[in-house]
């Protein structure tokens, strides 16, 4: 014959249950605590990804869903940090008819982030040409101490319960509670490094749900303007491994708060497209 548990006894063991759930949650703020420690790798708060973007299969002839050229900074929204004091300067500049971003810090860290959101598995490239005039003596992306760059492009993935563990769904419940909001699922960085590496992705040095790309190294191409095109679903892959979330949006800076010291860097041209079948495409 079993033997009923005693009123006590569920009451315990829903209290183990309480507490386990606690404690989850509790490791959730420590590795929240973590992944804001610097928020310029974890991605942007207040509010950056929106719902403003559709989610619709595009016609036969949308390729490009945006070419921003910096005529102004209407589709951008500062991105502040909150344990930085110093924040980096963003304007347009003009130059024989043809604007561009320039980006400015010095001993500084903040960026902008665009405001709308994107669907990455229906565009999934990106292309900008950007340029620097100089790159940071102590920079190095293997230290938090030498984490900072002259110029640099996140593509932040939206928050995806479906691709996370029950701890790490608590960890993310936690952190939305903690801020209003989730913080990115994760995030592919592209960045003109200060040196170069050996490895094509790079660990982040503040959070696991970072992975940096470095397209340029060092100060070889310091001052001309260099076109990227990246394939943003294969550099996540090849990043993380497994399949990205489908919406995402982008930010973009020039920090240098970690080493104390200055630089001025340009972008210009940034696209958010899908490639032309073979036989359709149009040359630039």
């Amino acid at each position: 014959m079993t033997a009923t548990p005693s009123r006590i006894e569920r009451a315990a063991r829903g209290g183990i249950v309480v507490v386990a759930v606690l404690a989850a949650m509790a490791l959730g703020w420590i590795a929240i605590d973590s992944w804001w420690s610097h928020p310029v790798d974890a991605g942007p708060r207040g509010g950056a990804i929106r719902d403003d973007a559709p989610d619709h299969e595009p016609g036969p002839d949308e390729w490009q869903l945006v070419h921003e050229t910096f005529d102004d900074l209407d589709a951008w929204e500062p991105l502040e940090l909150p344990k930085v004091d110093t924040e980096s300067r963003y304007a347009i500049e003009r130059e024989d008819g043809e604007a561009y971003l320039r980006a400015e810090s010095r001993a500084s860290a903040s960026g902008l982030v665009w405001k709308r959101r994107f669907n990455t598995h229906v565009y999934p490239n990106l292309r900008w040409r950007w340029r620097v005039n100089n790159v940071y003596e102590k920079g190095d992306a293997s230290k938090k101490s030498g984490d900072d760059f002259p110029l640099r492009i996140y593509v932040m993935f939206e928050y995806d319960p479906s691709k996370l563990s029950l701890v790490e769904r608590i960890r993310y419940q936690s952190a939305k509670l903690a801020t209003g909001e989730f913080p990115p699922h994760a995030v592919v960085h592209y960045m003109w490094a200060n040196r170069p590496h050996d490895d094509a992705v790079i660990p982040n040095a503040y959070t696991s749900r970072c992975r940096m790309i470095p397209l340029q190294a060092g100060a070889e191409r310091v001052g001309t303007w260099i076109e990227q095109d990246v394939d943003i679903l294969a550099d996540y892959r090849r990043a993380f491994g497994g399949e990205p979330p489908k919406m995402a949006t982008i930010a973009i800076m020039n920090d240098s708060d970690d080493t104390g010291e200055a630089s001025v860097s340009f972008l210009d041209d940034l696209e958010i497209y899908r490639p032309r079948p073979a036989g359709d495409r149009e040359r630039r």
